[in-house]
């Protein structure tokens, strides 16, 4: 945030309906401009009078006076927009003041007066894409973003040339091909951009080319995609994306995700929020950069795969396609009660079953034709990288099968005469994860590289039991959400009373510790919510910060799915939002995720953001020490 931010947001509420190439976002999109200054009102005063006060203290900015280097407007001072304050302004300023020039001289109604280059003015560019690129690309995609919002902020619409022509003033997209050496240092999701010689380089292969819009548009033009309805823009006198820019960024998680917020606006929230999951808002064509993670069922998968297991695969009748006859196939199958059942996970014709469900789940989404669950064909590659999973996971809930068989394996054995354990326990963590491994192995013969992800709700550290490296361990936090993870404090059970974070901290440590030995990966499933008292809302705004450091420093965890509650009530947004940027940067510093958090409600309230703050501070500290009394039997 600037420094001299004095004036209350600006209420005015634009919906700007851009026609043709334009309008690449399909919903309509509220714009709330900020208007933290006025062209000429230099002291930044509260009555927004521009008047002889202004001129003094531009004289005494000149005049290196202390009073005016530290209460001058410097874009309000700003008056011809050359990104300095100079005598040329306090002559304009002059003649404002005593009518010779008009208020309309210096400004244009836009949130950016002048937006350079390399100090060259925007309206001699051109957006360059790759020769013969067309909206089906993801690099046209970007162009097309990248010029809406442009035009949004300056009043100027840059044309996309995909002729093979490139002028003297461009923003050039690369082709970078994913087996290029550029290409596989990016990988699908990174990008570089830099300005050189007066030209902006964008390279990327899939995602990595928007994301790189959206920074430049963030860091340079001053948006705020903080939720799918509306979108924020800064006021800024002058903007310019210097010479030598030079910027790399490689996603440090590889999965982000957050729902139950935001259920609406891909374009405008779930794809400018670097959110790279299938599920709920997910765009599935190459033209969005594809998807990361789970595809079709996120979590809880064997229900599914035993109806379409134990089901009849109609005759082939010539005219009734793969997928329709799979969809007939499942539907006559035999639905459990997936509230209570867990299938046998030391049953051989059991575990067939759930594969055979699996292999033909993949088979009936992939006859669908969509890019998005694509094993085969169009996003093979993605495959082969790792970069798409299919679920193998129980049920939602712990009635684990307690055969003898299961429950041997699950609990061990122990010769009580001689104190030797005959059967060593894997708990039903173990249990479960070596059927996921099995499928994990078993899948690489139809589908090479296919990774599977497997739901951990029993957290039991397995005594022999590895996670293949063709496994996602998926572990779902149930503890204590008033404290963060490994505060080392708490001994209150979660929400389902089983654990508290003392035990998850080293829980989560030892599966960590597991994947990283063996190539798996490890993903955590994070409830930002409580489904006890949905219109209290849960007070973790800060448990976000230290939990998500925790996870991903210390526990090797590279993918987050965040559990959210409403967005109409108790700051859901705002958790969310903050959590799509820990997502994207894990290890910021706390006082960088303050800022988020202090600029994210200054966008919103305005002037009285400081109050809100110290309400919600107040409001979290409280939760702690009610807590902690509850624990010490206070």
């Amino acid at each position: 945030m600037r420094k001299h931010i004095k004036t209350a947001i600006s209420v005015l509420l634009s919906v700007l309906m851009i026609a043709g190439a334009l309008s690449v976002v399909a919903a309509a999109q509220t714009f709330v401009n900020d208007e933290t200054f006025t062209v000429g009102n230099a002291d930044a005063s509260a009555d927004g009078k521009t008047n002889g006060q202004d001129a003094y203290i531009i004289k005494s900015y000149l005049a290196g006076k202390t009073y005016a280097l530290e209460n001058i407007c410097l874009d309000a001072a700003d008056m011809n927009a050359d990104g300095t304050v100079n005598a040329t302004d306090a002559y304009y300023l002059k003649c404002l003041l005593a009518g010779k020039m008009d208020i309309s001289d210096f400004e244009n109604g836009r949130q950016i007066y002048r937006l350079t280059i390399s100090k060259n003015d925007i309206s001699d560019y051109s957006i360059v894409v790759p020769e013969g690129y067309t909206k089906v690309k993801n690099a046209y995609y970007a162009a097309q973003l990248l010029q809406r919002y442009i035009s949004v902020a300056t009043g100027t619409e840059l044309p996309i040339l995909n002729d093979g022509t490139t002028p003297e003033r461009a923003i050039v997209f690369h082709d970078v091909p994913l087996n290029s050496e550029l290409g596989e240092e990016l990988g699908t999701e990174g990008y570089k951009y830099g300005v050189t010689d007066g030209v902006l380089n964008i390279y990327g292969t899939y995602r990595g080319n928007m994301y790189a819009v959206f920074e430049i548009l963030e860091n340079y033009l001053g948006y705020r995609f903080y939720d799918s309805e509306y979108t924020f823009l800064y006021k800024h006198r002058t903007v310019d994306i210097p010479e030598g820019t030079d910027v790399t960024l490689l996603p440090k998680m590889k999965f982000r995700y957050c729902g139950g917020n935001v259920r609406r606006g891909s374009e405008t929230y779930y794809i400018p929020s670097r959110q790279n999951g299938t599920q709920l808002y997910g765009k599935a064509e190459e033209r969005y950069g594809l998807q990361y993670g789970p595809q079709f069922i996120n979590a809880h998968s064997y229900g599914y795969y035993w109806r379409m297991g134990t089901g009849t695969m109609p005759e082939d009748d010539g005219e009734t396609s793969l997928s329709e006859r799979l969809k007939l196939k499942y539907e006559s199958g035999v639905q459990q009660k997936e509230s209570s059942w867990q299938p046998c996970a030391s049953n051989e014709t059991a575990y067939a079953t759930l594969f055979s469900g699996l292999v033909d789940t993949m088979r009936m989404i992939e006859d669908w034709g969509s890019p998005g669950y694509a094993f085969t064909t169009t996003a093979k590659h993605l495959v082969e990288e790792g970069q798409k999973t299919m679920s193998f996971s129980i049920c939602d809930n712990e009635e684990y099968c307690t055969c003898r068989f299961c429950n041997l394996k699950a609990n061990g054995k122990l010769n009580i005469n001689t104190g030797v354990w005959t059967s060593l326990p894997e708990g039903y963590s173990g249990l479960y994860v070596d059927l996921a491994n099995r499928a994990a192995r078993d899948i690489q013969a139809y589908y090479p590289g296919m990774k599977i992800h497997t739901i951990l709700y029993n957290h039991d550290i397995p005594a022999t039991v590895k996670p293949d490296k063709n496994l996602v361990v998926f572990y779902c936090g149930q503890g204590c959400n008033n404290h963060y993870i490994n505060s080392g404090e708490c001994t209150n059970l979660g929400q389902l009373g089983k654990e508290n974070n003392i035990s998850v901290a080293k829980s989560l440590k030892a599966w960590g510790e597991m994947c990283a030995e063996t190539g798996a990966e490890m993903w955590y499933w994070y409830y930002g919510i409580t489904y006890h008292y949905y219109l209290v809302g849960l007070p973790c705004i800060f448990n976000i910060y230290y939990d998500y450091k925790y996870l991903y420093e210390e526990c090797n965890v590279r993918g987050i799915y965040y559990e959210g509650g409403s967005s109409d009530y108790n700051f859901e947004n705002l958790k969310t939002y903050l959590s799509t940027r820990m997502e994207w940067e894990p290890d910021m510093s706390y006082e960088r995720y303050i800022e988020y958090m202090k600029e994210y409600l200054y966008m919103y309230y305005g002037d009285g953001y400081e109050k809100i703050f110290e309400t919600l501070t107040a409001r979290e500290i409280c939760t702690l020490m009610r807590t902690s009394m509850k624990t010490m039997n206070i």
